[in-house]
């Protein structure tokens, strides 16, 4: 069936494409994946261009996305077209027969519609959500999504240009950053809680880095977006409601109580482990130095150490019975924080006196300030920690840190 679509046509370097807009339903009929070309497994590795789907991905939260959120929008899919010649785009001028005005004339050339046939479009940007919009459609679940109209960037198919094209895409999109994703993130309601009690200054705002993941030794911040988020994660153990999802789910009282019950903890503990409490004591200029020379002497000025040191808590708090949150903030107190002990060497800084980095970095130390605190640890987990600390060193008879006694 022959169908007339509104299109612009544009030029951009040596290809012209044509942008189109279509219903949602009409682009699942007609599109066709790469690795379903009936050629696909006679290519070789340079001429095939698609990436494996990633199925969890599209079933876990992309489909759900275009399925319920009334909210829903997409960006432009980029398809190629087989045997498009340039031949099926109409201009208005032709089709209005000079009745247009002379203010429109200038580009009327390059407004019309582009008349396809039975063509399928084959996805170079935009697999997963087209591979996302025909499983909704399949399962019947999303209300609107079928009449939903998306736009479309069409190319002349051709082997080679529509891989190089693909990968042009792909090389040079670049993800967006755990911290630009928690600025804007409405779905996750901890992003939303963590946001909330910056605003509110459970952490003065301007001692929180919302930009980047890392803080360098100039930085005037105690922490960082990202770390206050996981760390905020890390706390559900120790509160009466242990998990948050998306916002939309729960209720707004419900989460103005996990975030009262999330500040208390962080009046604990920044009242009560005296390098933090003095870092945050002073938010202005004026303050800085003491906040850059906490990062440059101990773990508390870093942000996997102060990670480290919120997971042990919880963890501490969560295995010890009749545990006391007091007792055991006392307890972290006086742990010894210098980065140049030999305390952090193998859990949080390398042998060159550099910091290890990463979420089991974290969790690693974490079970070895909780049982600095007085939790009893599993003698497997014991034995782990050890093993990943000192390495073949074991033979000289290493054992954990001592635990802290009040």
């Amino acid at each position: 069936m022959t169908t007339p679509y509104p299109a612009l046509r544009g030029k951009f370097g040596t290809t012209t494409y044509y942008v189109v807009t279509m219903r949602v339903s009409e682009l699942v009929k007609r599109v066709q994946f790469p690795a379903d070309l009936p050629e696909w497994e006679d290519l070789s590795l340079d001429g095939q261009f698609q990436r494996k789907l990633d199925d969890g991905r599209i079933g876990r939260h992309i489909a759900p996305y275009f399925a319920t959120d009334e909210r829903r929008f997409s960006g432009s899919l980029v398809v190629a077209i087989r045997g498009l010649t340039g031949g099926e785009f109409e201009g208005l001028r032709a089709v209005a027969r000079g009745a247009l005005s002379l203010a429109y004339d200038a580009t009327a050339d390059d407004m019309g519609f582009l008349i396809l046939d039975g063509q399928r479009l084959i996805p170079l940007d935009g697999q997963h959500r087209a591979k996302a919009f025909q499983k909704v459609l399949q399962a019947d679940v999303g209300a609107g999504l079928y009449d939903d109209k998306i736009s479309v960037i069409i190319v002349k198919f051709d082997e080679s240009h529509s891989r190089y094209i693909f990968n042009k895409i792909n090389k040079y999109a670049k993800p967006t950053s755990k911290a630009t994703n928690l600025l804007v993130n409405d779905d996750d309601a901890m992003a939303v809680t963590a946001r909330n009690m910056i605003k509110e200054g459970v952490i003065p705002q301007r001692l929180v880095n919302t930009e980047i993941n890392a803080l360098n030794k100039n930085a005037p911040q105690f922490t960082t977006l990202a770390t206050f988020y996981d760390a905020n994660k890390a706390l559900l153990p120790v509160m009466p409601i242990r998990v948050m999802g998306r916002a939309e789910d729960m209720g707004e009282a419900e989460r103005q109580k996990i975030q009262r019950d999330l500040t208390k903890e962080w009046d604990r503990l920044i009242s009560g482990i005296d390098g933090w409490k003095r870092a945050v004591a002073n938010p202005d200029e004026s303050g800085d130095k003491d906040r850059m020379r906490l990062r440059e002497t101990s773990i508390l000025g870093r942000p996997i150490g102060q990670l480290a040191l919120v997971r042990g808590y919880a963890y501490a708090y969560d295995n010890m019975e009749h545990a006391d949150k007091d007792a055991i903030v006392s307890k972290l107190n006086r742990i010894n924080w210098g980065i140049g002990g030999n305390l952090w060497r193998g859990l949080l800084v390398k042998p060159n006196g550099r910091m290890m980095y990463g979420s089991r970095v974290a969790t690693t130390a974490s079970r070895v300030i909780a049982h600095m605190v007085g939790t009893d640890l599993p003698k497997p987990m014991t034995e782990k920690i050890l093993d990943s600390i000192y390495g073949g060193a074991r033979s000289l008879g290493r054992k954990l840190p001592p635990r802290i006694a009040i």
